[in-house]
């Protein structure tokens, strides 16, 4: 997306925002400790910038188009902010959803959040996903992003932040490197790859404060940070997010342990609490096969069958669980247990075209033409006008 220009171009955004917090202190009273507020010029940019970034993101094709889901998350973070007070209208949370495979979520300088629906897919309950949203709700009202620009104040902080928004953006593909050019070249590189560690070691304090404040279970708060350990392990990276500074995450886990051994000192009635596991489970039902999807076109396959097998286990006769477990086989070289998933799935709806398809191009690859013929015309008269079908076809006059 960004060419050598372009990234000239982003150095100089960046420097830019830099220069104009440098000169200001980075002693900040948080948003909801005042009955009134005004920003500071310095945020009041920021801000503009965030807002310029919005109107592209919005029109970009990057949000996932599930209303019934992103009320739901709202109505989560309404939830986990509970009493919190706001000064005025012009401070405000609300929350988006990303379509996008790597594991991030991030809140810009002025309220939005965003959450990857790779986040969704690897949370287990809206417990969970409470914690996830009282972490990022921390970050604005704790006013992070213009703490953190205010202190990027020399030239090796300067330097530093350019070789992590640089070195960053080159290790990621597809859509999750456009986001990123968008995020580095609106000067909102912070909200994005995150925040120094004392930020976001406050940040995961508050954010337990705040959903056990919600009546939500404790032991879950640390469960995010278990999940996301195996999710990254599997992934074969050292940190949840992109950034270097952030606390690794088994320290996190044992960070959310001290908080929760510190709460239960004082609460030992609230042992448990609120997971709301099959609601979760219902609202992001299609989310978790459509990231599954976008996980394998990044050839994530150890994240991807862990996100397909847990679907597996809630929605066991769903005919699109097993396409897309006989797909991730096909992709693993597995072709005998592709083969079962598919007819299993066309067992279950012998209408559902896809799996004709697939199944068909595992026959042409094993040089079963009778077979994979059956499959491809069957393919062709569910779906006439499919966008590959004159590539089938070609595979039926060979």
């Amino acid at each position: 997306m960004f060419g050598i220009r372009n990234t000239l171009r982003v150095i100089l955004y960046f420097s830019l925002c830099l220069f104009l917090s440098s000169c200001a202190s980075t002693e900040i009273k948080n948003i909801n400790a005042h009955d009134s507020l005004e920003k500071y010029e310095d945020e009041a940019r920021l801000w503009k910038r965030a807002e310029e970034f919005e109107e592209i993101l919005q029109a970009s094709g990057f949000l996932y188009p599930d209303e019934q889901l992103i009320r739901y998350v709202n109505d989560v973070l309404e939830k986990v902010m509970g009493s919190a007070v706001l000064p005025t209208d012009n401070y405000r949370l609300k929350a988006y959803v990303i379509n996008d495979p790597l594991f991030n979520a991030f809140c810009l300088p002025n309220g939005s959040i965003y959450i990857h629906t790779s986040i969704i897919a690897n949370l287990e309950n809206e417990a969970q996903l409470a914690t996830i949203l009282g972490h990022e709700a921390t970050h604005f009202l704790h006013r992070h992003a213009l703490k953190e620009f205010r202190s990027l104040i020399n030239k090796s902080a300067l330097m530093s932040s350019l070789q992590v928004t640089f070195g960053a953006a080159s290790g990621v593909v597809g859509v999750s490197a456009d986001l990123a050019g968008l995020l580095t070249q609106f000067c909102v590189v912070g909200s994005f790859y995150g925040y120094s560690r004392d930020i976001e070691r406050e940040a995961d304090k508050r954010a337990f404060e705040l959903m056990t404040q919600a009546g939500y279970d404790p032991h879950e708060a640390k469960r995010v940070m278990e999940n996301m350990y195996e999710a990254i392990k599997d992934e074969k990276v050292k940190v949840p997010y992109l950034y270097h500074t952030h606390p690794k995450t088994k320290e996190r886990i044992k960070n959310y342990e001290a908080f929760i051994e510190e709460y239960l000192k004082t609460n030992p009635a609230k042992n448990e609490g609120l997971r709301n596991t099959e609601k979760y489970n219902a609202m992001t039902k299609n989310l978790l096969l459509d990231n599954t999807e976008l996980t394998m076109k990044r050839d994530s396959v150890k994240v991807a069958r862990r996100q397909i097998e847990r679907y597996c286990k809630i929605y066991p006769e769903d005919f699109k669980c097993l396409y897309l477990s006989g797909k991730l086989y096909m992709q693993e070289g597995n072709q005998e247990k592709a083969e079962s998933e598919f007819q299993k799935s066309l067992a279950l709806n012998p209408e559902f075209p896809e799996s004709y398809k697939e199944i068909g191009l595992l026959y042409y690859k094993k040089k079963e033409k009778e077979k994979s013929d059956a499959a491809f015309k069957k393919y062709l008269q569910l779906k006439p006008e499919a966008k590959d079908a004159e590539y089938i076809r070609g595979y039926l006059h060979e």
